[in-house]
Protein backbone atom coordinates (compact mmCIF):
# COMPACT_ATOMS: atom_id res chain seq x y z
CA UNK A 1 0.00 0.00 0.00
CA UNK A 2 0.76 3.26 -0.93
CA UNK A 3 2.10 6.01 2.82
CA UNK A 4 1.17 9.25 0.77
CA UNK A 5 -2.07 9.01 -1.67
CA UNK A 6 -2.38 11.81 -4.21
CA UNK A 7 -4.22 10.05 -6.75
CA UNK A 8 -8.40 11.26 -6.10
CA UNK A 9 -9.57 7.48 -6.33
CA UNK A 10 -7.35 6.40 -3.79
CA UNK A 11 -7.68 9.41 -1.59
CA UNK A 12 -11.39 8.97 -1.46
CA UNK A 13 -11.44 5.31 -1.18
CA UNK A 14 -9.10 5.60 2.01
CA UNK A 15 -11.29 8.47 3.40
CA UNK A 16 -14.90 7.29 2.46
CA UNK A 17 -15.09 3.33 2.75
CA UNK A 18 -14.85 2.77 6.66
CA UNK A 19 -12.06 0.68 6.52
CA UNK A 20 -9.83 3.81 8.70
CA UNK A 21 -10.23 6.46 10.84
CA UNK A 22 -10.36 9.80 9.23
CA UNK A 23 -8.08 12.44 10.81
CA UNK A 24 -7.33 15.97 8.98
CA UNK A 25 -4.79 18.81 9.70
CA UNK A 26 -4.93 21.75 7.83
CA UNK A 27 -1.17 23.15 6.90
CA UNK A 28 -2.36 26.78 7.22
CA UNK A 29 -2.95 26.21 10.78
CA UNK A 30 0.48 27.19 12.27
CA UNK A 31 1.29 29.40 15.27
CA UNK A 32 3.83 31.27 13.09
CA UNK A 33 4.08 31.09 9.12
CA UNK A 34 7.77 29.96 8.92
CA UNK A 35 6.89 26.82 11.46
CA UNK A 36 7.40 23.28 10.54
CA UNK A 37 4.58 22.79 12.96
CA UNK A 38 0.47 22.37 12.48
CA UNK A 39 -2.44 21.91 14.13
CA UNK A 40 -5.01 19.27 13.40
CA UNK A 41 -8.22 18.06 14.28
CA UNK A 42 -9.15 16.39 17.46
CA UNK A 43 -9.97 12.90 17.93
CA UNK A 44 -10.47 10.22 20.91
CA UNK A 45 -7.78 7.42 21.74
CA UNK A 46 -8.71 4.40 23.35
CA UNK A 47 -7.57 2.84 26.47
CA UNK A 48 -7.76 0.54 28.93
CA UNK A 49 -6.50 -0.16 32.55
CA UNK A 50 -4.12 -3.11 32.98
CA UNK A 51 -6.20 -3.70 36.12
CA UNK A 52 -8.89 -4.21 34.20
CA UNK A 53 -10.92 -1.13 35.25
CA UNK A 54 -12.40 1.37 33.00
CA UNK A 55 -12.28 -0.84 30.13
CA UNK A 56 -13.18 1.57 26.87
CA UNK A 57 -12.28 4.62 28.08
CA UNK A 58 -11.04 7.32 25.52
CA UNK A 59 -9.66 10.45 25.99
CA UNK A 60 -9.42 13.58 23.59
CA UNK A 61 -6.69 14.25 21.99
CA UNK A 62 -5.31 16.98 19.10
CA UNK A 63 -3.23 15.98 16.03
CA UNK A 64 -0.09 17.76 16.04
CA UNK A 65 2.94 17.88 13.74
CA UNK A 66 6.05 19.21 14.46
CA UNK A 67 9.29 18.41 12.97
CA UNK A 68 7.90 16.49 10.36
CA UNK A 69 6.78 14.02 13.40
CA UNK A 70 3.31 13.46 14.03
CA UNK A 71 1.72 13.34 17.74
CA UNK A 72 -1.75 12.77 19.79
CA UNK A 73 -1.81 15.32 22.30
CA UNK A 74 -3.83 15.51 25.37
CA UNK A 75 -3.22 19.04 27.38
CA UNK A 76 -5.03 17.57 30.64
CA UNK A 77 -8.52 17.66 31.95
CA UNK A 78 -10.83 19.73 33.59
CA UNK A 79 -13.11 18.29 36.24
CA UNK A 80 -16.04 20.82 37.14
CA UNK A 81 -18.30 20.06 39.83
CA UNK A 82 -21.36 20.87 38.03
CA UNK A 83 -22.24 19.95 34.47
CA UNK A 84 -24.48 22.03 32.36
CA UNK A 85 -26.10 22.49 28.87
CA UNK A 86 -23.03 24.02 27.12
CA UNK A 87 -20.96 21.14 28.78
CA UNK A 88 -23.63 18.22 27.50
CA UNK A 89 -23.18 19.84 24.47
CA UNK A 90 -19.63 19.51 23.93
CA UNK A 91 -20.02 15.90 25.18
CA UNK A 92 -22.37 15.34 22.04
CA UNK A 93 -19.88 16.88 19.79
CA UNK A 94 -16.52 14.92 21.46
CA UNK A 95 -18.54 11.38 20.79
CA UNK A 96 -18.22 11.95 17.39
CA UNK A 97 -15.13 12.93 16.80
CA UNK A 98 -12.91 10.01 15.07
CA UNK A 99 -12.13 7.05 17.50
CA UNK A 100 -8.41 5.64 16.76
CA UNK A 101 -6.53 2.08 18.97
CA UNK A 102 -3.43 1.36 19.92
CA UNK A 103 -1.74 -0.04 16.90
CA UNK A 104 -4.57 0.94 13.92
CA UNK A 105 -4.70 2.21 10.66
CA UNK A 106 -5.40 5.97 10.22
CA UNK A 107 -5.95 8.29 7.04
CA UNK A 108 -4.62 11.73 7.59
CA UNK A 109 -5.93 14.20 5.17
CA UNK A 110 -3.62 16.99 4.82
CA UNK A 111 -4.68 20.47 3.22
CA UNK A 112 -3.70 23.32 2.49
CA UNK A 113 -6.03 26.33 1.14
CA UNK A 114 -2.82 29.03 0.71
CA UNK A 115 -1.01 26.33 -1.53
CA UNK A 116 -3.41 24.54 -2.99
CA UNK A 117 -2.54 21.13 -2.29
CA UNK A 118 -4.31 18.16 -0.50
CA UNK A 119 -3.33 14.61 0.17
CA UNK A 120 -4.20 11.53 1.92
CA UNK A 121 -1.32 10.03 4.36
CA UNK A 122 -1.88 6.73 5.46
CA UNK A 123 0.10 5.80 9.04
CA UNK A 124 -0.31 3.84 11.75
CA UNK A 125 -0.92 4.49 15.60
CA UNK A 126 1.53 3.67 17.79
CA UNK A 127 1.57 0.13 19.89
CA UNK A 128 1.95 2.30 23.17
CA UNK A 129 -0.98 4.98 24.21
CA UNK A 130 0.11 6.60 28.01
CA UNK A 131 -2.70 8.97 28.77
CA UNK A 132 -0.53 9.81 31.49
CA UNK A 133 1.80 11.67 28.82
CA UNK A 134 0.76 14.89 27.06
CA UNK A 135 1.79 13.34 23.81
CA UNK A 136 -0.52 10.23 24.38
CA UNK A 137 0.45 8.47 21.06
CA UNK A 138 2.36 9.11 17.82
CA UNK A 139 2.02 8.04 14.03
CA UNK A 140 4.56 6.69 11.95
CA UNK A 141 4.83 5.72 8.53
CA UNK A 142 4.39 1.66 7.69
Amino acid sequence: MDVILLEKKKMAQAMNFGKYPVLSVDLDNKLHEDDDYAIGCECRVAWDRDDGRYNGMTTKCTLKIEGGKYFLTNPGIIIKACHGVDDFIEDIRRANLPLVHKGQTVAVAHYSKELDIKFVRVMKVSDRIDILCETVATLEDF
